[in-house]
């Protein structure tokens, strides 16, 4: 039997697991999270119930259908990165070689364009993953972060997801209300009968509106940057823009911004481990290191820069560098690095 490897990403639990579908199946799983990644192995149909049953239990959606196909969706996804994007397949491909089909596909890519194909050596034959809208993954010929928008594959923006809407302003004061003049009261009458009564005054004008309230401010957005380790050793490393379950790059990975703003509250997050030795995560502009920084033991699990903000112009390039006072002994892991895009 064809088996067909895929990789989920869940907030819900940090338990390693290995899974595949047979490729007679198409699998759709929805409301998946971004904070760490599970693999999924099973040898047999009969093995999705398991699978069934298990995302059922973390309050997630998984769903079989036939016809048969060998494509695989999710619904919110952080890529693995890809070589390239080509229109036709490379001659000689490596094992696990992944790549973003373009448009006009032909062989066999061919009716493929957007999805991304993964050379499987056992079976000598490409998989094909269905991208879907808010896809990210990285492209290394380009050394860029490629987007999907439900339509086409483009360069990201590097911005992050767009910050919560600020607070209602406060109600202006209620204007004045008018006085208007009291018209004169009507004579009484004779005893016995009533008096006729007076007539009624005019009424008086509006107050005038009072001034409308200040409107909130608005929220920023979050930059994110991470990867699964930093190295022991005391070499320079460059975070992955969004995430991967990789150590971080020995060289730059910029990411292009395309509006200008502010940089600040930076927060690093990571699983601390090795000898106590310090790093520091700083964010760099055009390659230029910037007061934005944040130092902290190598088995401390959060430190924070709250203080120092730094400009940026539209179409720069940003990178999170981490340099190390010494060796480690054993590197953090599942190492992230948040900054407010104001």
């Amino acid at each position: 039997m064809s088996i067909q490897r895929f990789r989920l990403k869940t907030v819900a639990t940090a338990e390693a697991v290995n899974a595949q579908i047979p490729s007679g199946m198409t699998a759709t799983l929805i409301g998946i999270g971004l904070a760490s990644e599970i693999d999924w192995n099973l040898s047999d149909d009969a093995g999705l119930d398991d699978l069934k049953e298990y995302m059922d239990s973390l309050g997630y959606e998984f769903i079989v259908s036939s016809p048969p196909s060998p494509r695989l969706t999710l619904a919110e996804c952080w890529q693995d990165p890809v070589k390239g994007i080509l229109s036709t397949p490379p001659g000689g491909p490596a094992d696990g070689d992944r790549y973003i089909v373009g448009g006009s596909a032909t062989g066999a890519w061919a009716g493929q364009e957007n999805e991304i194909a993964q050379f499987d050596s056992g079976t000598a034959s490409w998989l094909f993953t269905v991208a879907v809208e808010g896809c990210t993954s990285w492209v290394e010929d380009e050394n860029v972060t490629y987007n999907f928008d439900g339509a086409n594959w483009g360069i990201g923006s590097g911005a992050g997801p767009t910050g919560a809407t600020g607070p209602i302003g406060t109600t202006g004061a209620e204007g004045a209300t008018g006085a208007g003049a009291q018209g004169a009261t009507g004579a009484t009458g004779s005893a016995g009968s009533d008096g006729v009564t007076g007539a009624t005054g005019p009424v008086g004008f509006d107050g005038a509106t009072g001034a409308t309230g200040p409107s909130g401010s608005g929220g920023g957005s979050q930059l994110v940057f991470g990867a699964d380790q930093v190295s022991s050793t005391t070499s320079i490393r460059y975070l992955y823009p969004g995430y991967s379950a990789a150590i971080a790059q020995t060289s730059p990975i910029p990411q292009r911004v395309s509006r200008s703003g502010t940089m600040k509250n930076m927060y690093i997050a990571q699983i601390g481990d090795g000898n106590g030795t310090n790093l520091t995560y700083t964010l760099r502009i055009n390659e230029s290191p910037t007061a934005l920084a944040v130092t902290l033991a190598s088995t401390d699990s959060t430190g924070s820069n709250i203080v120092d903000q730094v400009a940026i112009a539209a179409g720069d390039l940003i990178d999170i560098e981490v340099t190390k006072a010494g060796g480690l002994g054993s590197s953090p892991d599942e190492v992230t690095c948040n900054i407010e895009f104001a």
